[in-house]
């Protein structure tokens, strides 16, 4: 199936929220799914310390695409990326 190639680095999640899509596949628990302002792609980090991230990748996330997650009145945080 051709289509299935493109999932070669990515692996299916659903998160507490009950969002579904796919992430890295060196996603762990505990790392954080953010989309930043004006941005229109979810983004995954992973905590470092209580203030700290590492990006680990670009993620899709069903209802978070194309701007979908500025809509839907989240909340909005400060991070420090390394």
């Amino acid at each position: 199936m051709k289509e299935l190639k493109y999932l070669h680095t990515r692996r299916p999640f659903i998160c507490r929220t009950g969002y579904v899509g796919l992430v890295p596949t060196g996603c762990i628990e505990g790392d954080v799914i953010v989309v930043f302002l004006r941005g229109r792609t979810p983004y995954v980090l992973r905590p470092r310390t209580e203030l700290d991230y590492t990006l680990v990748g670009e993620a899709y996330i069903y209802k978070m695409m194309h701007g979908e997650a500025m809509k839907q009145g989240l909340e909005e945080e400060v991070f420090t990326l390394y």
